[in-house]
Formats: structure tokens, C-alpha cells, sequence
């Protein structure tokens, strides 16, 4: 229920609520009883217009009410924010509030901040970490201001003619009183103010995701949230459960509830895990309550489709999937999306998908996922049936070097190098195995032929897999032995209502409305995808080693960077067109599909060969801009005047409305003996823990004989024979369970099911056990001469 404030005017009084009495309030001048009425009435215009206002100045004697009256102050009859009405009044003071994305007014203390840490990182042994803040400042230069004035007025010496002799003789007659004796004079203390209309705010939205992210959280959820901590909530999951209800049933209830992208009613888990930091409660989340979501792609269909499926899977008739049942499936997403036309699919090494997908999308290609291919073979190396397990050191580096081959020489020379080993001439399984299954299918999975005219550097499908764990851990834990309608019911109340809204959270906060980019900041790379953006300028800074003759034209877009590890060889760069993708032949372009420190270097030397200049189907990528959809304006350059107008445009966000999560599911199971057993040690050892600290003798005392009769309470609770006490011991296993022995489980390796270089090379230097006996000893280097 929206607060209700009473509003004492010079004509009348009157009562508003909610949106209408916030206009009023913008629209006109108003007068509060007290400085609490005022703070209030700014708490809710705030809220109604989804703004924030902060203190820029205030006068020491602001807010005092036992001021008297002076006879040496100046005696006034209008101010700007105080409208004549023919009472007089002194001046007490004045407080002026700004918007929060105002003017920086610490510039001066930054740049020696910056100045000083420039300073050190130029001395000798200097390790501090650096941070390159791509957004380093909220501030947008709003002029929106707010100036609130503390008066004294004098009832008693109203004037009903307006003149200037007039006033002038009652001015002095007042302060001829207030000499002789400021007591006899009535005073009332009133707050003058005239809030800021919603048209002030310039240089960042007021409507729409951006501005909603901005808000402040609200005191009553924050203090709800602490509540439900003291109480025993542990887990995000529970406490925005909680939260959800909370604020539907007792903050709105009765009224429309606001949308869930309102941080100010719905704060993120970054705000709830800021607040269990600041309760001292010793409160530790579960690892399976830690979301970690990335902004992997800005749109939800994009050209490059990646499609997981499983055709292995048995049907009620015990037949596989086929190649129609594929296509089956593949028709139902054409008809959802009649204008989808991907240009490359991903797939794992199934026969079926690919036959499927080569008929319904004919013009598109498919490809083999990195992950699954490193996988196949690995699994196909350790069977001891095919011979290789114990040669796999040695086949599995030859099969992934022509895999990474980047140009068709380097296929031939390492497909040449394969066939020549030994492990292949001794083996007729492997030749077989990989001349006709993988080596006929090579476009599809050596990089040199799939990266001809794929946009972007997207090699693996096994997001999905990382999604579904997701899933398990984060949102069903306690449903494992769910139904398949209770799995459902939490996929479309929670998991999704969620991952979309950390999408939109995430396009929001990389954008230029959100905050201010760096000023050294290129222009084209605002407004990007924060992985798009880090990565273009690091490589930027390599490009600054380059020299203006390290890069020749060649013409039509084409130029020669020369190697900087190689400085006798150069890099060729093509900058493409409207068809032809952009393409350097360094492996850094062939990993990542972004501009490398080759290309930054001809935007560096080469002013009219920029970001704009690269082919269009590739600068335009949806993959390297924000979604709009999600912001709802659309950004432009800021004048010389530091002002930016902000093209609004028809906000309709997709609905993210969670229903009342789970609210349909049984309750979870949970050893709830064993946890409480738990939390009961672990507050006692927190008691422990403190009692260090007392100092307070008298209690000290008390507080031994509570714990004296808790002591006593909880012996009664113990198994125990009359005076004798029992130790609780589990049930025993059967007789010919407990005379088997003991198993140890080895503690599981973090890279066990993992593949590539990278998790061998960890599975063989990872926590290894290393025998020092036996190893010389180095000399003593103490040891004075």
C-alpha cells in the first residue's frame, strides 16, 4: 500500500496518492510541516518516476528546528522556491539534491587518484593489479536539481497591500520586536520546494529497462531480506521465493503488482548476496545456488544456429530415431519461424542429423562440434578392442594438428605427416577407422574449410549441456524424482523467466544509458557485448608497436601487416565486402572472428580503413551489438554541449512475469534432523567464538546460567538410562554387509571427464604426487662467504 502524505498548503490542504499525487507535486509549488514530510514525499515521487536524488549541498543550520528568530537577518517577502503570499520570513536555510547521473563532482579527486597510481605502476616492484574500466563513471550530466528551503514565517505581520513602502515599514517593525524579545513572536517553521518535472532529467532514460536496473532497492525489501535471514533462510532460491510473495501479498496487496524487472521490489541475487555479506550471520551459500549465466549471445535466434539432439534415444517401439523423425522435428521450427534461414548448423557426428538438416535447409552447411569430435575420438582411442590405447599420446596430437590446419597446404603436409607415423602403418583399424568416417566428412570439421564464410567463432554445441546442469543444480534441487509435469512447471516459472531476465540484465548494463563508456574508448566499440569490446581493446593495445610502414595497401581493402614474431613474413588482411567476409590469416582471427592486433593496426595508421569499412553482413552481426528490444531506445552521439537526446521508440518488452514459483510442487525433501544438527553447532560455535570478546562481567554471569539451562534442557533430550547417559549409535547394517571390507572411493579428479590438450596436460601435472627422496640438495645460498 502506497504511503499517504498530508500537505499543508497556503489556500488549503489536500490529500494525494500515488502517480496523480506525484505529478501534482512536479507541477506545482509544496509546502511540508516538517523535514521527515519532505523526505517522504521525495521517497515517493522516486519511486512513482523511477528516479534518484542525492545531496550535492547543505547549509550547516539545515533541518534544525529550534532556530530563533534574529533581528540582524534579512527579512524576506519572495524567494524563488517561496512564492509571495504577504507573510514575511527569514531564511534558515537551504538543502539543493541532484540526480544521481548528474554532474561528476569528483573529477578533481579521480584524476589524482589516477595521477598517483600512474605514478607507482612506474616504480620497481610494483605488482598491484590494474583494472581498464570500460564504464568508469554512471554520471550523465543531468541537470535535474531539487532545492528544498527551510523558512521562519511571521503569521502575525501579514500584509494585505502589496507595495514596496509597505513592506519595507513591516520589516522593521518585525525586527524591532524580535530585538526587544524574539519570544513574543509566533513563528511557524515550514519546507519550501518545487520537485523537478520528469522533462528535466536529460542524457539518460526515465522509462524503460535501463532505468528500472538503476533504482534503488527498497528499504522494506531490504529489510524483509534480512529478516528472512535471521529467520533461517540459507539459499537464494528460498529467499526469492519469499521475497515474490512478500512483496504481492503485503507491499501490493490489493493493487496491480509491478513488474519483475523492478530492481526496487525485486532486487538481483548480486543485491541479496550484498546484503547476507553485511548481516554477520555467518550466512554461506550452496555452490548449487550460484547461477552462472553469460551473455553468450545478444538475440535469441541468431544466424548461426547451434542444434543439439540425440538420436540414439529409443522410441516406445525400441527403434531409433531416423532421418524422417528428424526432419519431422526440424519442420516444426520452420513453420514457429517461417523467415529463419541460419546459415551454418552444428551438430554432433550423427549420420541422421546431417542428412536430416542438409534436406530441409539446403542451403545452409553443417558442421561438427569441436567438443563431441575431441570426444569421439578420445573415446575411440581408449578401447582396447581397436589397438591405439596404448599409442592414443601419440595418434590423438597428429589427428588434432590437421583438425587446427589453417590453410589447405598445412592439411596436406599434416594429413601426410599422419600417414606416415608409425602408429597409423602398424594399425588397420585406425586407417580404416579414419579414412572412412572422418577424413571424407573433413569440411566439416578442419578449420581451414568451415571458416571460409562462418561469422562468428562458435566451435562447440555444448552450451546445452552446461544449461541443463543449470537446470539440475540451481532450480530442481530436492525434484530429482519429480514428474515430468513438476519439471515443466519449473522450467516455465522459473528457469526461463529467469535466464531471460539476466539476458536483458546484461544487454542493459553494457549499454551507454547505463553508464558512461571511457573516454578513451573508441566510438565503435560503445555499445558492444562486454566480450566484444575487451577483446578489441587489448589487441588495440598491441597495435600501438606497430609502425605506419608496418602496413601496406594493396588496394580494394586488402593490406600486408608485417608479423611481429615473425618480422619476415606478413599477415594478409581483406577487409571484405558485401558478401565476402572479412579474413586475416593469423591464428588469432581463425580463433576468435574478431578484429586482431593486424586489423587494429590498420585502423590505427589507415584513419579512412576502419570498423565501418568491414563488410556489412559481417559488421552488422547481431552478435556484436546489444538487443534493443531490450533497451527500447536507441543511442546517439553527444553534442559539444555534453547533451545526448535519447530516441525513444515503442517499448514492448517480452513478458518475464514469474507466477509464484513453484507454489504447485511438493515440498522438497530434505534430511531436515541432520541440517538442524548442524546449524545448532555451527550458531554454538559462534557463540564460542564471541564470548572472546565480552568484557561485561555482570553478563558474563547471566549469560552462564542460560547456558547453564540450556545445557540441563538438552541433557533431558539425550538418550540416557535414569542417570546414565547413552551414546546414539545408527542402526547397524546386516551381518554380511558389515564383514565386507571397506572400499575407499579415490577423491575424483577435476579433468576426469574432460578432453583436449588442455585437460590432459592438467591430468598429468594436476595434483600429482611427486617422491623427493632421493633429490639433491641445492646449496645453501645463505651461507655467508
Amino acid at each position: 500500500m502506497r504511503r499517504q502524505l498530508l500537505l499543508r498548503s497556503r489556500s488549503n490542504r489536500q490529500v494525494c496518492q500515488g502517480c496523480q499525487r506525484a505529478t501534482n507535486r512536479m507541477l506545482s509549488h509544496t509546502i511540508f510541516q516538517t523535514l521527515k514530510d519532505f523526505e517522504e514525499a521525495l521517497a515517493d515521487v522516486e519511486e512513482t518516476t523511477i528516479t534518484k536524488y542525492i545531496v550535492y549541498k547543505k547549509e550547516q543550520v539545515f533541518g534544525e528546528n529550534n532556530v530563533q528568530p534574529s533581528p540582524g537577518e534579512k527579512i524576506y517577502w519572495q524567494l524563488k522556491c517561496v512564492p509571495y503570499d504577504g507573510v514575511p520570513f527569514q531564511l534558515v536555510g537551504t538543502k539543493i539534491y541532484g540526480c544521481h547521473q548528474g554532474k561528476d563532482r569528483c573529477t578533481r579527486q579521480k584524476e589524482k587518484y589516477h595521477a598517483q597510481k600512474e605514478k607507482q605502476a612506474l616504480e620497481d616492484h610494483v605488482f598491484n593489479a590494474r583494472r581498464h574500466l570500460v564504464q568508469n563513471t554512471k554520471k550523465m550530466d543531468c541537470p535535474a536539481q531539487i532545492t528544498v528551503s527551510q523558512v521562519m514565517t511571521f503569521p502575525g505581520f501579514k500584509i494585505a497591500e502589496n507595495s514596496k513602502a509597505k513592506r519595507r515599514e513591516l520589516s522593521a517593525a518585525l525586527k524591532a520586536v524580535v530585538a526587544a524579545d524574539p519570544s513574543t513572536v509566533e513563528v511557524v517553521m515550514e519546507y519550501h520546494t518545487c520537485f523537478t518535472p520528469e522533462s528535466d532529467h536529460q542524457n539518460h532514460p526515465t522509462v524503460g529497462e535501463v532505468a528500472e536496473l538503476r533504482e534503488p532497492m527498497d528499504s522494506r525489501v531490504e529489510q524483509q531480506i534480512v529478516k528472512l535471514t535471521l529467520a533461517g533462510a540459507r539459499k537464494l532460491s528460498e529467499i526469492r521465493r519469499q521475497l515474490f510473495n512478500f512483496v504481492n501479498d503485503e507491499l501490493f496487496r490489493g493493487e496491480q503488482p509491478p513488474p519483475q524487472t523492478r530492481r526496487r521490489f525485486y532486487p538481483t541475487d548480486k543485491d541479496i548476496r550484498n546484503i547476507l555479506s553485511r548481516t554477520k550471520e555467518g550466512i554461506r551459500e550452496s555452490k548449487n545456488d550460484q547461477v552462472n549465466l553469460q551473455l553468450l549471445t545478444p538475440r535469441w535466434l541468431v544466424d548461426d544456429c547451434k542444434i543439439k539432439y540425440r538420436p540414439s534415444q529409443l522410441q516406445e517401439d525400441g527403434t531409433s530415431e531416423t532421418t524422417a523423425d528428424v526432419k519431422e522435428a526440424l519442420q516444426v521450427f520452420k513453420e514457429w519461424n517461417p523467415d529463419w534461414s541460419p546459415s551454418h548448423f552444428m551438430v554432433d557426428f550423427s549420420e541422421v542429423e546431417i542428412g536430416a538438416l542438409e534436406e530441409e535447409f539446403q542451403g545452409s552447411k553443417v558442421l561438427l562440434c569441436d567438443f563431441h569430435r575431441e570426444k569421439a575420438w578420445v573415446e575411440w582411442c581408449r578401447k582396447k578392442d581397436h589397438g591405439v590405447s596404448h599409442a592414443q599420446d601419440s595418434l590423438l596430437p597428429l589427428l588434432r594438428s590437421i583438425a587446427a590446419a589453417s590453410t589447405p597446404e598445412e592439411f596436406s603436409t599434416r594429413l601426410c605427416n599422419l600417414q606416415e607415423a608409425k602408429v597409423w602403418k602398424d594399425n588397420e583399424k585406425v586407417r580404416a577407422w579414419f579414412s572412412n568416417k572422418w577424413l571424407p566428412e573433413a569440411k566439416r570439421w578442419v578449420h581451414v574449410f568451415r571458416d571460409e564464410d562462418l561469422k562468428v567463432a562458435i566451435y562447440t554445441n555444448n552450451g546445452v549441456e552446461r544449461q541443463n546442469e543449470t537446470l539440475k543444480h540451481s532450480h530442481l534441487e530436492g525434484y530429482k524424482n519429480c514428474s515430468l509435469s513438476e519439471m515443466l512447471t519449473v522450467l516455465v516459472t522459473d528457469f526461463l523467466p529467469r535466464t531471460y531476465r539476466k539476458y536483458i540484465e546484461l544487454n542493459v548494463k553494457y549499454s551507454s544509458f547505463y553508464r558512461r563508456y571511457n573516454e578513451n574508448m573508441p566510438k565503435f566499440l560503445k555499445d558492444r557485448p562486454r566480450s566484444v569490446a575487451d577483446h578489441v581493446m587489448s589487441r588495440l593495445t598491441e597495435a600501438q608497436f606497430y609502425e605506419a610502414n608496418d602496413v601496406v595497401a594493396k588496394g580494394n581493402g586488402m593490406f600486408h601487416v608485417k608479423s611481429q614474431s615473425h618480422p619476415c613474413t606478413q599477415h594478409h588482411i581483406n577487409f571484405g565486402e558485401s558478401i565476402i567476409m572479412p579474413s586475416c590469416t593469423c591464428k588469432d582471427w581463425a580463433k576468435h572472428k574478431l578484429p586482431c592486433k593486424h586489423f587494429c593496426a590498420v585502423f590505427n595508421h589507415v584513419h579512412e580503413w576502419g570498423w565501418e569499412k568491414l563488410a556489412s553482413n559481417y559488421r552488422d552481426n547481431p552478435l556484436f551489438s546489444l538487443d534493443n528490444a531490450c533497451l527500447g531506445q536507441t543511442s546517439c552521439e553527444r553534442d559539444d554541449s555534453g547533451r545526448s537526446d535519447i530516441t525513444d521508440h515503442t517499448y514492448t518488452p517480452v513478458s518475464v512475469e514469474m507466477q509464484s514459483p513453484c507454489n504447485a510442487l511438493p515440498e522438497r525433501k530434505r534430511p531436515r534432523k541432520v541440517q538442524q544438527r548442524r546449524e545448532c553447532a555451527s550458531l554454538w560455535r559462534e557463540i564460542t567464538d564471541l564470548t572472546y570478546h565480552l568484557q561485561d562481567e555482570d553478563y558474563l554471569k547471566t549469560l552462564t546460567d542460560q547456558m547453564t539451562e540450556i545445557l540441563e534442557d538438552v541433557k533431558l533430550h539425550t538418550p540416557h538410562d535414569q542417570s546414565l547417559p547413552l551414546t546414539f549409535t545408527p542402526k547397524k547394517r546386516k551381518k554380511e554387509m558389515a564383514n565386507l571390507p571397506v572400499k575407499t572411493v579415490p577423491q575424483k579428479h577435476p579433468f576426469t571427464k574432460r578432453v583436449g590438450c588442455f585437460a590432459e596436460a592438467m591430468r598429468l601435472n594436476f595434483r600429482v604426487s611427486m617422491n623427493v627422496e632421493g633429490v639433491e640438495k641445492g646449496p645453501d645460498v645463505s651461507t655467508k662467504k
